[in-house]
């Protein structure tokens, strides 16, 4: 009791300080092998892709009613042309002692894969490096049959001594004149010769010692019989209890290993999954971000389930290390206790796997927050800078001396209290000509900002321009709508088509100093000094 609740104290230790390694599973490729029917063969196999090991095993079971020696080669073809050779044996051995109805399982076959070109990956994501497994087998010594030819041998050899033993006696006694054969072998021994009396006693005599030899030698012949018995039930004992410590060192040797194995790979999954669990902050856009944020969310499950594999392995190593000591009871209980402590790791898991998604999806959150806070900032300063660059122009003054007859100009609108919306509208009008008038004078900015609203339902109207080349017009307009889709505001289109301009001066009508207050022509007219009449025309504002 003291032992096992020994063993059971260093099993709890070792599931709270469990590693990782990935279990093995049945190999489905393609195989071939031939064996001596009653001799199965099973393969299981699996690729770690942390120590970049092919593991395989193979699992050997007679169906027979006999004890047999089975001898088995096997040669496993691994891609990029790689073949390994061998008996499938414990380690150590080329042949398996196998009792009826017994199963063993060999010593386990590694290859290691460095290069990627040469692993395969299956439909169901499955990795492996093996192409196909060959073996051929045979029986080398059948037991069974073997111990009942030497108990027949035994027999007959025993038989024919008794035969030898019973003719010298005959010969002895017949040399003593104790019996006497007639050349007609007279059956009732009534010859003349002797008297019945006589030939009774020498009978009796005879038989008496021969019974007495032949009690002897059978006793003799059972005590030689018991002996070699017992020196082969010896021997047998003794064979038995070699294939068992056998047995027992390779289990332990591969628990061993495993558990140590199992812990490297562990370490490695388990820094991986903390690696996995955090961002780096380190982000000029949102698009960063999200690239790192989506490559470590789905390494997680990666990690997890290698993590969990692994340590669902290292769970059943250490208990077939503390408690599997060969029997059937032993191997029971470290099924038993490898499953409970199964159950326990995949919801641990499960539970792990969780919370390092939901804390990197809260880092991811406010790593967005301020990106998001700081990319707006950034799109407020582009459109403070872009509506300083595109500033309230003007028409042209008499005073400029514009040789062109006519300029361009064109019009956004904005709604400044709208500057910090996510995406706010913008306004902008088509490039637009304005002619001058005939007598050199040109449309006034207020007026034409007048008939704009008028046609167009906008109030907030900046006049970009005047250009006396159209294309530098267009130019400009195409620069303001390009700087304001980066500045992350909605374009929208104005249509505006300006009047022709009267073969006169309506300069009489506007707003010279833009003041809002137009002027009566007739009154400036009649107000203005003349030395010389001259005829006013009804289009001309100075009556020239």
């Amino acid at each position: 009791m003291e032992v096992i609740m020994n063993k059971l104290a260093m099993l709890i230790l070792l599931l709270f300080f469990k590693q990782a390694v990935v279990a093995q599973s049945r190999y489905t490729g393609g195989s071939s092998g031939t064996v001596p029917e009653g001799i199965t063969v099973e393969i299981f196999t699996e690729y770690n892709r942390t120590s970049q090991y092919q593991r395989t095993y193979f699992l050997v079971s007679n169906e027979l009613g006999e004890e047999v020696d089975v001898k088995i080669e096997a040669a496993i073809t691994y891609t990029c042309g790689r073949v390994e050779r061998g008996f499938i044996a414990l380690t150590g051995g080329n042949s398996m002692h196998l009792k009826t109805r017994e199963s063993k399982r060999s010593a386990t076959w590694l290859k290691e894969t460095q290069d990627k070109s040469c692993i395969n990956i299956g439909v169901d994501g499955t990795y492996s490096t093996i192409v196909g497994i060959t073996y051929s087998g045979s029986i080398l010594r059948n037991n069974s049959i073997n111990n009942k030819k030497d108990d027949k041998i035994d027999l007959v050899n025993n038989n024919r001594s008794d035969a030898n033993t019973g003719k010298g006696q005959l010969s002895t006694d017949d040399q003593k004149g104790t019996i006497r054969k007639k050349e007609h072998e007279d059956f009732w021994n009534d010859s003349s010769g002797q008297t019945n009396l006589e030939r009774g006693g020498d009978n009796r005599e005879a038989y008496k010692v021969y019974e007495k030899r032949k009690e002897a030698e059978e006793k003799k012949a059972r005590q030689d019989q018991a002996y070699v018995n017992s020196l082969d039930r010896q021997l047998a004992e003794n064979e038995r209890v070699r294939h068992e410590n056998a047995h027992k060192i390779d289990a332990w040797g591969n628990n061993m290993y495993n558990t140590y194995y199992a812990a490297q790979v562990a370490t490695e999954a388990r820094n991986r999954l903390n690696e996995n669990a955090k961002l780096s902050g380190n982000y000029n856009s949102v698009e960063e971000l999200e690239e790192e944020f989506n490559q470590k969310y789905y390494s997680i499950n990666q990690d997890v389930q290698e993590w969990n594999e692994a340590s669902n392995q290292s769970i059943q190593s250490g208990a077939d290390l503390l408690l599997n000591d060969g029997t059937a009871s032993g191997q029971a209980a470290g099924e038993l206790v490898g499953m409970l402590g199964s159950w326990v790791n995949n919801n641990k898991a499960a539970k792990e796997a969780k919370e390092r998604k939901e804390k990197l999806e809260k880092e991811r959150k406010a790593h967005l927050a301020d990106l998001n806070r700081k990319k707006m900032n950034a799109i407020l300063e582009l459109r403070t800078k872009l509506f300083q660059q595109f500033v309230d122009g003007g028409t042209p003054l008499s005073k400029h001396q514009i040789q062109s007859s006519e300029v361009y100009c064109f019009v956004y609108s904005f709604a400044s209290g709208s500057i910090n919306e996510t995406s706010p509208n913008l306004y902008v009008s088509n490039v637009f000509s304005v002619a001058q008038y005939n007598d050199g004078t040109w449309p006034f900015k207020n007026s034409l900002i007048t008939d704009i609203k008028k046609k167009t339902k906008v109030q907030e109207i900046v006049l970009i321009g005047y250009y006396t080349d159209k294309r530098m017009a267009e130019k400009m307009r195409s620069s303001l709508i390009n700087l304001s889709g980066k500045a992350q505001l909605k374009n929208h289109d104005i249509a505006y088509m300006r009047a022709e301009a009267p073969s006169g001066s309506i300069a009489s009508s506007e707003d010279f100093w833009e003041t809002g207050t137009s002027k009566d022509p007739k009154a400036s007219s009649s107000s203005k000094a003349n030395t010389t009449p001259i005829k006013v025309k009804e289009d001309d504002f100075w009556n020239k």
